[in-house]
């Protein structure tokens, strides 16, 4: 793909039929140098994972994508860096809402999980590397039938309900590119604000978009031990999720620690 540009970042996308992992890509590039706007994107992985290195399943149908940004080189505190996931989590949604058929579908699980109709439909990893941030990101845009049955609730986790086996058609590359294209746009749009006014203008809208907000949760650590149950009352200025807890207690809980599980 040409170099796009949008605003300050140059985008230097390259583009893969099929890559054991983009990250792996991006990751190597930083380590030597690469500067911010690098970029690869695949239509399938051998090798595809998501936040703390859990595997994501990349089938052809997806679109896949790992973005190289160096936040640090313009002012950004290294403890801030968490954040940038959950603004990309923003900019993929805003993608995602000229994509699908009713945007009002659309949440975030905290910290960066994309929700379609419940279903997830996107994910997003962070990894810092030689002093930059490689941002990885899947989206799920068409069911693919080789990964089994795709009806119900399950089918509503896409963007596009035709079906691929093994080869995407022209249309559907066509459509790709666009969504590529779109999400670039919103990422740079969203990353560029972040860096020059940090996360507070993000807060309400991240706030409204989130899944599960005012419901009942339970947080669970890495290791899969329960930590406590609450209700969601949305995140801090630090990105932090917020939950009261029975005890009436409001727990500040960080993204690298836990993850929640929705109670019935």
């Amino acid at each position: 793909m040409e170099v796009l540009t949008n605003s300050t970042i140059q985008w230097d996308i390259q583009s893969y039929e099929s890559v054991d992992s983009t990250n792996r890509i991006v990751k190597q590039t930083l380590a030597a140098g690469a500067e911010e706007g690098f970029g690869a994107t695949a239509l399938q992985q051998q090798g595809g994972y998501g936040r703390q290195g859990r595997t994501w399943e990349s089938p052809v149908g997806g679109l896949y994508t790992s973005l190289a940004f160096r936040p640090i080189e313009k002012g950004i505190p290294f403890e801030n860096i968490p954040l940038l996931s959950l603004v990309m989590s923003l900019a993929v949604a805003r993608t995602l809402t000229s994509l699908v058929e009713d945007a009002s579908k659309i949440a975030i699980k905290w910290p960066n999980d994309v929700l379609y109709d419940g279903g997830k439909i996107a994910g997003i990893s962070l990894e810092a590397v030689s002093g930059g941030i490689c941002v990885g990101i899947g989206i799920n845009l068409f069911p693919n039938n080789n990964t089994g049955e795709v009806s119900g609730k399950y089918r509503l986790s896409y963007v596009r309900n035709e079906i691929v086996q093994d080869e995407l058609s022209a249309e559907q590359r066509s459509f790709m590119s666009e969504a590529l294209r779109a999400l670039l746009k919103e990422i740079a749009y969203a990353y560029e604000q972040w860096v020059m006014e940090g996360f507070a203008p993000f807060i309400d809208y991240y706030r409204n978009s989130m899944a599960f907000l005012g419901s009942a949760v339970c947080l669970e650590a890495i290791d899969g031990s329960i930590l406590c149950e609450g209700v969601i009352e949305g995140v801090d200025d630090e990105g932090r999720l917020l939950v009261r807890t029975l005890s009436g207690e409001v727990l500040h809980a960080n993204s690298g620690e836990v993850h929640i599980k929705a109670l019935q």
